[in-house]
């Protein structure tokens, strides 16, 4: 068998209307093989193969790979200033906040900020920035104005009405609050909205 015709991989014949794109080969059995460097974990060739006429054909391979010198480690350390600390979601001591969905998650949060109970929103909220903002604004009413919205998103988004008072008066603001519960504690938590 002679060289292989230009576009036409191992003897593969390409029809003319075709060109020889992934897509292509999908049509193919297909086999993929994948070498690392032992020790270094570093990949060293990767050859594609598809079965045509009863013969396996290599269509593509991988000749070289330039890896970078690695990056020093200490490039991703950062040293934490003074009074810093880690938050995360806050754990329940018992699984109370597992059976409560995205309405009564709202309820809880919009009564606990009315009533400046930081602490009740801490389950469902780890943001102390969001909670730090909160403290700004009162809130005196709220009204939960239709059933929770699903489509595209993981999640449900709350449709509420919130009142506020402050410094300039009384004022409202429609707005939804977005809850997921796609996070290792399977419960509804607050993912934005506010």
């Amino acid at each position: 068998m002679g060289p292989d015709p230009p576009g036409s991989p191992g003897g593969l014949e390409i029809p003319p209307n075709q060109s020889a794109t992934p897509s292509y080969f999908q049509q193919f059995d297909r086999r993929t093989v994948v070498s690392w460097e032992s020790g270094t974990n570093l990949l060293t060739d990767i050859e594609k193969h598809v079965t045509y006429d009863g013969d396996e054909v290599l269509v593509e391979k991988l000749r070289s790979i330039d890896y970078r010198d690695r990056l020093p480690d200490l490039l991703f350390t950062v040293e934490v200033p003074r009074g810093v600390r880690l938050t995360a979601y806050a754990e329940p001591r018992s699984n109370a906040y597992a059976d409560l969905g995205p309405v009564e998650v709202t309820e809880v949060v919009l009564e606990a900020w009315k009533h400046r109970q930081w602490n009740r929103i801490r389950p469902f909220c780890d943001s102390e920035a969001l909670i730090a903002w909160m403290r700004t604004e009162r809130l005196v009413e709220f009204t939960i104005t239709g059933p929770p919205e699903g489509a595209n998103y993981a999640g449900y988004k709350v449709p509420c009405e919130l009142v506020f008072n402050g410094l300039l008066g009384t004022r409202s603001r429609h707005t939804h609050l977005a809850l997921r519960n796609d996070n290792r504690m399977e419960r509804y938590v607050y993912d934005g909205g506010l």
